[in-house]
């Protein structure tokens, strides 16, 4: 996805979000108001000159990444929202057991269990401090998905054991918090593929509240899958720059369930195995994913593509 021109003015705001999330962490140095007036000044400056440079087939999330680390270089810290992360995660364990419980009682466990992936998807601090779980997971299982791609895929993977193969999916996480709801939709997939191989991706280093190996082993994500992490501190997932495990899980699998809006902005267009679940959280997300603001969608890199039983593409 290329950025859009509404963009620029969002990566100035996101940039002041972080400096003020980045100034309530313990460890942060003081400022007096004034300095921090400067300071503001200065970083929005400083980002209007940053976006100029940046051509047109930039996405918004590596538009905005060189943004959100002058903020980390000016203030000293390497994680400004380890604090808040740690309490997403807390929060989000909390919710595990009912969650869970949901799920085992569901006449659709799988799709049940999709959509309170996609409702964890509201925890993103990077773009709002502000979030309701029990709202966002009560609205996902009324809607559903406005785009909904989860038959097929399911279908593919059932197709795939019953002709003897054994398929390979590799889950690529978001954000710390809803990688414990992530937790629950693995799960459940792999109570129903059991002859499918499951891999989890997570963050190389923190950016904003992305999930690191930190945030999966809080919430047992590798006591369910096998956890690796892509290699680097990026928004999103850009294959150019991914470790060379990570690139060799994302060729081998047949597989990509992408979460999130970063990794939705750098794997867009990138290859029809890789399916797109998220909450559409800004207008241009919304507009080009084909849905309304908040909306969760099951999507297809390419829905024009028709998957068969061997999940060839026709």
């Amino acid at each position: 996805m290329r950025k859009t021109p509404t963009c620029h003015p969002c990566a100035e705001k996101q940039t002041l979000r972080v400096l003020d999330v980045a100034l309530s962490h313990p460890n942060c140095p003081q400022y007096s108001q004034e300095e921090v007036s400067r300071i503001q000044e200065s970083l929005v400056l400083q980002v209007r000159e940053h976006l100029k440079t940046k051509p047109p087939e930039t996405s918004p999330a590596e538009l905005s990444f060189d943004a959100i680390k002058a903020v980390y270089e000016l203030t000293g810290l390497d994680d400004p929202y380890s604090v808040l992360k740690q309490l997403s995660n807390e929060e989000a364990m909390e919710h595990l057991p009912r969650m869970r419980q949901w799920i085992e009682e569901s006449d659709h466990p799988l799709d049940t269990a999709a959509r309170m992936a996609v409702a964890g998807n509201i925890i993103d601090l990077g773009i709002r401090k502000d979030y309701d779980i029990e709202e966002s997971v009560a609205r996902i299982l009324e809607e559903g998905f406005a785009i909904d791609f989860l038959d097929e895929f399911l279908q593919d993977l059932r197709d795939r054991e019953v002709k003897g193969t054994h398929p390979k999916v590799l889950y690529i996480c978001d954000n710390a918090g809803e990688i414990a709801f992530d937790r629950l939709f693995l799960e459940t997939l792999i109570e129903h593929f059991p002859r499918t191989s499951f891999i989890a991706a997570v963050n190389g280093g923190p950016i904003l509240n992305d999930a690191t190996m930190e945030d999966a082993e809080f919430v047992g994500l590798p006591e369910v899958v096998p956890v690796i992490d892509n290699g680097y501190g990026l928004l999103g997932t850009v294959l150019s720059e991914v470790s060379q495990e990570f690139k060799k899980a994302f060729d081998e699998a047949d597989w990509v369930i992408s979460k999130g809006q970063a990794n939705y902005e750098t794997l867009d267009g990138v290859s029809d195995k890789v399916v797109f679940l998220l909450k559409a959280k800004c207008d241009p997300i919304a507009e080009h994913v084909g849905v309304t603001l908040f909306q969760g969608v099951f999507k297809r890199n390419d829905d024009r593509l028709v998957v068969t039983a061997l999940g060839e593409s026709s």
